[in-house]
């Protein structure tokens, strides 16, 4: 197996980009960042015969070279390749939170992607394909016996932890569910799927500090959507920091007047217990003259969108 491969292609497009915009950048910083590129692909060759030598050298890399993004995820995919499973995950992280540009971000993340979700055997697939089909005929308590016989095959696989704690979280075995994705998480916490999968159970314990660290993740590698900002302000108000969560709510109207869940949380903020009628009216109006074309916009599980239009019109009835 040629590893690094992907990574290569990236680099080799990175640097693609570095003589393209040369005429907007100083010489200097120019030269520093090929030269850095260079000694990037010269590590990645060598990590196919010296993984541990190539190791060494992307650590001075990141010392010398702390602004740039390609050691650090390097060196979390050489330490996955060797099993020093405990230093691959700050590394990928650190490395895409370092990625500025979009492409080259979404090049990484596919990159890390098919690098942590190999299989190593024809029977650890087969395994898996069985379980799965199972998990898509929402037979979990089955899909399970294949995918724990899987994971026993290869416990670093990322693809098979997330797909078991999936499972779990089927079966409403959630605390079960978290200590799969977790781990999943520990290798790779810049994949969308598992972070995702985290929220949703850190919510249904109602551990709101941990559903802020995971929307910041999500934040960090998803693209800016209203809804991610929407339940970061939700989880700072459950969270009792009333401050950021207005503030949140309050940028993503601005940024996304369209979006409506927000202008509902924050007029029933402001209106209930009557704290800023004005404020709340504003807002809750809004919200109700635009809410018959925006319903798919509604999605919460425990109210239907006519609960929540009377509750928006109750709270406007009781600040006149």
């Amino acid at each position: 197996m040629n590893f690094g491969k992907n990574i290569l292609k990236t680099i080799y497009k990175t640097t693609l980009g570095v003589l393209v915009s040369f005429a907007v950048q100083s010489i200097s910083a120019q030269t520093k960042e090929i030269d850095y590129l260079t000694k990037i692909r010269d590590t990645i060759i060598l990590s196919n015969s010296d993984p541990s030598k190539a190791l060494s050298l992307l650590k001075n890399l990141k010392t010398d070279n702390p602004e740039f993004p390609q050691s650090y995820i390097f060196s979390g995919l050489i330490n996955y390749r060797l099993d020093n499973l405990s230093e691959v995950g700050a590394d990928l992280k650190r490395g895409i939170q370092l990625t500025k540009d979009k492409e080259t971000k979404a090049q990484f993340l596919t990159s890390i992607e098919k690098e942590v979700t190999r299989f190593l055997s024809p029977e650890e697939f087969d395994l898996f394909q069985k379980g799965y089909a199972l998990i898509e005929k929402h037979e979990s308590k089955n899909a399970l016996d294949f995918l724990l016989k899987a994971h026993k095959l290869n416990p670093k696989n990322v693809k098979l932890l997330y797909e078991i704690g999936y499972a779990y979280v089927d079966l409403n075995y959630i605390e079960k569910a978290i200590e799969y994705l977790e781990k999943a998480r520990s290798i790779n916490p810049v994949n969308k799927g598992i972070l995702a999968e985290l929220q949703y159970c850190y919510v249904d314990l109602k551990n709101i500090p941990m559903v802020l660290q995971i929307l910041g993740d999500r934040l960090l590698i998803e693209d800016k959507r209203p809804n991610l900002f929407h339940e970061l302000g939700i989880a700072h108000l459950t969270n009792g920091d009333a401050s950021q969560g207005i503030k949140t709510l309050t940028i993503n109207v601005k940024e996304y007047p369209d979006y409506l869940p927000s202008y509902y949380a924050l007029g029933q903020h402001f209106g209930e217990e009557k704290k800023d009628c004005k404020t709340a009216s504003t807002y809750l109006t809004y919200f109700l003259k635009n809410l018959d074309k925006n319903k798919k916009q509604i999605k919460d599980p425990n109210f239907s969108v006519d609960d929540i239009k009377k509750h928006a019109s109750e709270i406007l009835s009781n600040c006149k």
